[in-house]
C-alpha cells in the first residue's frame, strides 16, 4: 500500500480501482506524491498515480495500458514512461495544472 511519512505520521495514499498492490516512489517539496499501483490477479500492468492533497489520480497512458512515473519535481512536472495501443514503450513527461 503507497505510504506517506508526513510530520510523525503514516498516511496510506490508496490505490487506484480495481488495483490491490502499489508503491510509491518519489515525495517533491509540494507534498504531491507519484507512484503506481497494479493488481496481483490480473496481468493489467502497472498505474502510475500522482497523490496530492488526499487525492489519487491516475496518470496517463499513450492509449496503451501501462504508465510508470520516475521522478517529480517541485513544480509539479513527472518524467516517465507510458505505453501506446501497440505496446510500445515511451518517455513522458506529464504537467500537472495548478489550482
Amino acid at each position: 500500500m503507497p505510504c506517506l511519512w508526513q510530520a510523525g505520521k503514516v498516511h496510506r495514499l490508496g490505490l487506484l480501482p480495481g488495483d490491490d498492490r502499489g508503491r510509491a516512489w518519489a515525495v517533491n517539496e509540494r507534498d504531491q506524491v507519484i507512484g503506481f499501483t497494479q493488481n496481483r490477479g490480473a496481468d493489467r500492468g502497472e498505474h502510475g498515480f500522482v497523490w496530492e492533497n488526499g487525492t489519487l489520480t491516475a496518470l496517463s497512458t499513450l492509449g496503451g495500458r501501462l504508465s510508470l512515473p520516475a521522478a517529480l519535481n517541485d513544480r509539479g512536472r513527472i518524467v516517465g514512461w507510458a505505453t501506446n495501443k501497440a505496446g510500445q514503450g515511451h518517455a513522458v513527461l506529464w504537467t500537472l495544472r495548478s489550482g
